[in-house]
């Protein structure tokens, strides 16, 4: 019984976040503007998270790109500026603004 305690608990010391409860129900935006989007974002607030590893100064550029757009999200860690290229894309043919975004992930080994 002690184990699964520990267990318990280190699981819960390691989540990012614990929330109880069912989650909102959220409508998209209907006829969603993919250029009102476009532009500089700030982050003004976060979580800390491991895989932000104490980035500072985080900002996303959103450029359209035909009926998309590109995304390049920044931040810095140790002096030194980083980034992350990706794209965004309407989730389905309604033009909501139920959205997908992904990255492009390489690694150096």
């Amino acid at each position: 019984m002690f184990s699964l305690l520990i267990i318990a608990f280190l699981g819960a010391a390691s989540a990012d976040l614990l929330y109880e409860g069912q989650c909102p129900d959220v409508a998209p935006v209907e006829n969603f503007d993919m250029q009102a989007y476009e532009g500089t974002w700030y982050e003004v607030a976060m979580l800390p998270l491991y895989n932000q590893m104490n980035g500072k100064c985080s900002t996303s550029v959103y450029t359209v790109e035909g009926d998309g757009l590109s995304v390049r999200n920044s931040h810095i860690v140790n002096g030194v500026k980083q980034y992350l290229d990706g794209n965004v894309k309407h989730a389905d043919q309604s033009k909501s603004g139920k959205l997908i975004q992904s990255f492009k992930i390489a690694r150096e080994f």
